[in-house]
């Protein structure tokens, strides 16, 4: 029985996390109307695409997001991945 290692786990997540936020808050700059269309403002509603500066700030928020739920994500399941793997 292998173990995962929660911290390398947590810290795939985070990385994870936080480069999908960026690539799609890009995606949403880039193209507002698709993405919009595509997701509602289900999610990307908080940027504001008049304001750059706003926008801009909005993007950096929603990496640190990613960061931080990837990484207690990965966390959740490398732990309940070991607690089966012992309890099996």
């Amino acid at each position: 029985m292998e173990k995962l290692s929660e911290k390398a786990a947590a810290i795939a997540g985070a990385i994870t996390g936080a480069v999908l936020h960026g690539i799609f808050g890009l995606l949403v700059l880039g193209t507002p109307g698709g993405m919009m269309g595509a997701y509602g403002s289900m999610y990307y509603g908080m940027m504001q695409f008049n304001a750059p500066a706003f926008a801009a700030g909005a993007w950096a928020t929603s990496i640190i997001m990613g960061l931080i739920v990837g990484g207690f994500v990965g966390w959740i399941i490398a732990v309940s991945y070991n607690w089966g793997m012992k309890s099996g």
